[in-house]
């Protein structure tokens, strides 16, 4: 599945009739390829929504992966 690509600048995000997200902000929640992804996943670190569990992933890192039982 395609995702409308983020904004690079704030006056970009302005432009596009969206809020730059906020460096403090989890966001944004999309869905690729049928995986849920919760942050930016073309740059930065992001959790993707795995059967087994949230899966954190860095670049340039191996994905930590966190359990289901661990958060419930």
């Amino acid at each position: 599945m395609a995702t409308e690509p983020n904004a690079a600048t704030p006056s970009a995000a302005a432009a596009a009739g969206r809020a730059e997200p906020a460096a403090d902000r989890l966001g944004p929640l999309v869905r690729v390829d049928g995986r849920w992804i919760l942050g930016d996943h073309r740059q930065r670190a992001h959790l993707t929504f795995e059967p087994e569990g949230l899966v954190h992933r860095v670049v340039g890192r191996e994905p930590h992966l966190v359990a289901w039982d661990r958060l419930m």
